[in-house]
């Protein structure tokens, strides 16, 4: 079990119990307890845990969802496949906005992106693509927060509403049967808001998001002109695709 996949798991653990011992971890990964210490200790630098006395307690603001440094180390080589299949969709437009999913972080390192504006919330993202020649990167002001690898808040959706992008590139939380997306509501307000400032916008999600729900509707489906995943949808969705002009490209 690779380390992004074991600790995922020990937050898996302590969503359900709350709290557990080094012990019990390691009897439930099985790992050894040197390997559970070494997570921990990781785990709580992130702000994922608190340590306690012989094992660890779930931060309670931390939720449901893993932190981008985890998510950004899942399923990699899926996400490379999604991102490299998008490419050839990049030509049109010199502006583009990129937000701060941990998918695409993964079209931020095989798009070549020269000569052309990204703005992204995604503070990975912005320092990956600065350091790409001919790239001019803008990073919005606002609250950094750390777990997830972003800025948000009140002023940096200010700072958006000046924007106009060419093309607008997002995950989602969440893609509900009804074809609703889904986000955290500080995500979900950034997205809306850059949408309202785009000509083209293209969604990037694998198959896990498709049925998900999450906590704030912040677009429908046919609010995009692109769905890009790595599974055919269900029927509905793919119905729902045709009916308003959304061209749907899958992997498998």
């Amino acid at each position: 079990m690779l380390t992004p996949e074991r600790q995922e798991a020990v937050l898996q653990l302590l969503r359900k119990t709350g709290s557990a011992t080094v012990r019990e971890m390691a009897k439930s990964l099985y790992v050894s307890e040197a390997t559970v210490r070494r997570d921990l200790t990781e785990m709580e630098t992130h702000g994922l845990l608190r340590r306690s006395h012989g094992g660890a307690v779930l931060i309670e603001h931390e939720g449901s969802e893993p932190s981008f440094f985890v998510r950004k180390e899942e399923n990699i080589a899926e996400k490379r496949r999604l991102a490299k299949a998008v490419l050839p969709y990049l030509d049109e437009g010199s502006c583009f906005f990129l937000d701060s999913s941990s998918t695409v972080l993964a079209l931020a390192a095989v798009w070549d992106a020269a000569h052309k504006t990204v703005i992204t919330t995604g503070v990975d993202t912005a320092f990956l693509l600065s350091r790409k020649r001919d790239v001019q990167v803008v990073l919005p002001g606002g609250t950094l927060h750390y777990l997830a690898g972003a800025v948000w808040g009140a002023l940096t959706l200010r700072q958006l509403e000046g924007f106009h992008a060419d093309t607008f590139i997002c995950s989602c939380g969440g893609i509900s049967p009804e074809g609703g997306l889904y986000e955290s509501v500080t995500e979900g307000e950034i997205k809306a808001t850059m949408m309202r400032h785009s000509t083209r916008r293209i969604l990037i999600a694998d198959g896990s998001k498709l049925g998900r729900m999450r906590t704030y509707r912040f677009a429908g489906l046919s609010d995009f002109d692109m769905l890009v995943t790595d599974k055919r949808p269900s029927e509905e969705i793919c119905r729902m695709c045709e009916e308003n002009h959304v061209k749907l490209l899958f992997l498998s």
